[in-house]
This record gives structure tokens, sequence and C-alpha cells, in this order.
């Protein structure tokens, strides 16, 4: 099943939105809406924020913003005169356009991705070019917003990107779900297809297929709207290809089996065809298995008597990897795009003392960030920053090995709620 598993609040829930204003601004009276005398209905997409207040069946105000250039919702501040928009319901403008800016501090996407359990936004706004302002202010985190959540049931390989994710089920089936549009299965009979990456309405899937008395893994690139398959050159072979994460014109794969005699870890350029190897292993002692891609930045394991998390920087090509404490593995590893890397710690055995890990850019420490229940372990992991939160996004399975049971679980690693003003 999928889990949304959030970390505590570091506040107690609120819902409120306050209007201040002057003579000439779009609002001019000030006003102050709370649940539960009004209610707060909030919305994300992939590019938007937006909140309605209403009280009874009268809607009292609507605010909407949207980012620059149809970017993906980030923490900041953005000007309509920079290409940002705000819309605001009632006004007095008239016929003359909003000008202004807004700030979002952070949101946290609720469950499968509908209505946020925290969104703190604020807007300030003017009719064209008046000096006149009106100011409206959303404070909105709802009880146990950072609580435990299920999403779906026999889920394993989570992907995310964005409010955009993929999972794998016990069926062969890979689901990928992308945010506003309908989902996408890749599914045949007697086969098998596991989600692998997700970027920009593309996915990578691995595709099991048994032949000639031989099990074999290719990797496959799929546009997902309309569906269509790309090619992909100079990436399967006869031997077995899989571990797929994307990023731009990148692909991060495996080329051998986790324990096979030899085994790379390989990056391919989907637009020149370049191509690199960013670690090799030989002998079945050391196993070797990709992790994520994002942006500039790629990570990967490698295991011998325990196992470490490297992660790769493209344009520099160098390479960090943090030393477990004595008695501890890594593995596991994910990465954001500005380098903040995750990734599972726990003493050897199966569910024993689990963490996840955080180790931000220019740090050498990483910090606990989570932590996994006593007889469960990791997996898989994937990560995303989604306006101005980190998503997480974990394959948990049970160490009960006669009756096995995984779920995919996303952590939520957002900023703390800022102060009221």
């Amino acid at each position: 099943m999928l889990v949304l598993a959030i970390a505590p609040a570091t506040a107690g829930a609120e819902a409120r939105v306050t209007v201040t204003g002057a003579a000439g601004a779009p609002v001019a009276a000030p006003a102050t809406y709370s649940e539960p005398a009004a209610t707060l209905q909030a919305a994300l997409t992939d590019g938007t924020a937006s909140v309605a207040v209403r009280q009874g069946a009268a809607t009292k105000l609507t605010l909407r913003v949207g980012m620059p250039a149809a970017a993906r919702l980030a923490a900041g501040t953005f000007d309509v005169a920079a290409g940002a928009s705000i819309a605001l319901t009632p006004n007095a403008c008239g016929a003359t356009p909003l000008a202004g800016t807004f700030t979002l501090h952070h949101a946290v996407p609720g469950v499968r991705q509908t209505a946020p359990t925290e969104l703190y936004l604020t807007a300030a706004v003017r009719c064209g070019a008046g000096p006149a302002v009106t100011t409206i202010a959303v404070r909105l985190q709802r009880a146990k917003s950072r609580t435990a959540a299920k999403e779906a049931p026999k889920a394993f390989l989570p992907v995310i990107d964005g409010l955009s994710s993929a999972w794998s089920t016990a069926s062969g089936q890979a689901v990928f779900a992308p945010f506003g549009g309908p989902r996408t299965r890749f599914a045949k009979k007697r086969q098998t297809y596991l989600s692998q990456g997700l970027d920009g309405g593309r996915a990578v899937v691995q595709h099991l297929t048994f032949a000639h008395r031989r099990l074999g893994s290719d990797l496959e690139l799929w546009r997902l709207q309309p569906k269509q398959r790309l090619p992909l050159r100079g990436v399967n072979t006869r031997q077995w290809e899989w571990g797929g994460a994307l990023s731009g014109d990148w692909l991060l794969f495996q080329r051998g089996e986790f324990d096979a005699r030899s085994k790379s870890v390989r990056l391919v350029n989907l637009k020149t065809g370049a191509r690199r190897a960013l670690a090799t292993a030989r002998g079945r002692a050391t196993g070797l298995e990709p992790g994520d891609l994002n942006g500039d930045f790629a990570t990967y394991k490698r295991c011998t008597t325990r196992c470490r998390v490297t992660r790769y920087q493209l344009t520099t090509r160098r390479t960090i990897s943090p030393r477990p404490p004595k008695g501890f593995s890594d593995y596991a590893p994910a990465v954001l795009g500005d380098g903040t890397l995750y990734f599972a710690r726990a003493r050897p055995g199966c569910g024993r003392s689990v963490s996840i890990m955080r180790l931000a850019p220019g740090t050498a420490t990483p910090v606990k960030v989570a932590s996994v229940a006593r007889g469960h372990d990791i997996q898989k992991m994937d990560a995303t920053l989604f306006a101005g939160t980190r998503l997480v996004l974990y394959e948990r399975y049970s160490c009960n090995f006669r009756v096995t049971t995984r779920d995919d679980v996303r952590v939520v690693d957002a900023p703390p709620v800022p102060p009221a003003s």
C-alpha cells in the first residue's frame, strides 16, 4: 500500500485568512475569516495555489496565484511584472489588471495530491499602478497534517516527481499517475512491468520477459500522454538493464544484476548519446545498485561487508560518500536537484534500527529525518521538491518473509511553520 508518513507538525492546527486594505485598493475593508465560522478550501496544481473562503452558501473571497512561465510551484516571492499571476475575487479594480506580488512560504500536498494539509501564502495586490495595496495572508494547517496516511494498497517501487507519482503492483503492472491527467498502465499477460523513472511527462519502465529459457530485463522509455514508446538507443543488451531514473536528457541505469559477476552503474544522454560509467564491480561478493537522478546529481550504492551510498555530480564528476558509523550500513539513496542526499541507515539484518537520513549540500554530517518501525526495512527511495516541501517516497517491506507485505511510504520533510505576524 502507499502510505503518507509525515513528521509531526511544528504548530497547532489553524485555518485563517486575513485581509487588510485601504481606500482605492482591490479590497478596501479589512476582514478576518477563520474556521469554523467560515470554511477554507485550498487547492494545488503543478504551478498554482488557491484558496476559497465560504460562509454558508456564499463565497466571500477567492485567491489564486500562479508561477511565472508555468514553472513548478516553489517557495519564494514572485511578481506579476515578472510573469506571475494573481487572481482575486471580489476586487474593485474593474477593468484595471491586478498588479503586485505573492510570497509562498510552503505548502504540503494532501493524501493522493488532493487538498493541501498546509498552505502558508501572502499576496500583496493593487489596481494597476495605484498606490493602495490589499494584503491577503493565508495560514492553513489541518489537524494532524503531518501524520501517516495510506494512499494505495500493495504498491512498491515508488517514483515521485512533483505532484506526479508512479508505483508497481503485485500483478506485474507499472502505474504512472501524472498530476491532472489520466493514469497510464503498463501491463501484458505473462510479462512484468516495473515502475522506474518519471520526468516531464516521460516514464522509464523495466520490462521483464521470459524467452528461450531465460529471464531478460530491458528498459523502455515512454511518453505518457499520448501514450507513445520513444527510442532508447545504446541502453539495452543481452545483459540485464534495470534501475532506470530519468532527469532531463540523462538516464541513469544499471547493466547487470545486483550480484552479477560483472555490473556497472551508467549514465547515457538521450539527446547526444554521450555515455559514462559511474561505478563498476566484479565478483558476486560486491553488490552494486543505482539510486536516483535529479538535475545535476545521481546516486548509487555499493555493498561489500557493509553498504555505502554515493552522490555523483554530473557537471564536476565529483563524488560524495558519507561513511556510516561502525555497525551500520547506508543504502537506498535518493537526491534532490540541489544536491540534498537522502538514504536509509540501519544495523545488519532486516528491520534493525532503520532510519531515513538527510545530508544537506555543503555539510558533512547527515541528520535523521524519520524512523521506520522495527521489523520493517526499506528497498527503494525517490525524492522531489515541491512548493518549498521536500518529499521522500520509499518502499517499505516487512521482515516476515513468510508473508511479506510491501507499501510505499512518503515522508514530508517540510520547513517549520512561519511565525504569525
